[in-house]
């Protein structure tokens, strides 16, 4: 029997996408993240956040969330915007 359960992460593809959708809307919804605009991915066994914040403290609670919620490794793309 095949299985997409993979041993390196835990995660096949199908639950790993809903796990970086999750990952969006509870950074989306978060206290405080009113004025972000990061998506998460999922990529080669860990989630990808992409998009803007306005200030690095922001920035690092959306990688704290996204911690939270994955469980996994993550990797911040995100930029700060300029006002």
């Amino acid at each position: 029997m095949f299985s997409l359960f993979s041993p390196a992460n835990g995660l096949d593809g199908t639950r790993y996408s809903s796990l970086a959708t999750s990952v969006t809307s509870a950074i989306a919804y978060g206290a405080g993240m009113e004025n972000v605009r990061i998506t998460a991915r999922a990529e080669h066994g860990m989630i990808r956040l992409e998009g803007t914040a306005p200030t690095l403290t922001t920035a690092d609670r959306a990688v704290e969330i996204a911690v939270e919620v994955a469980g996994c490794h993550v990797r911040s793309d995100i930029t700060l915007s300029r006002h």
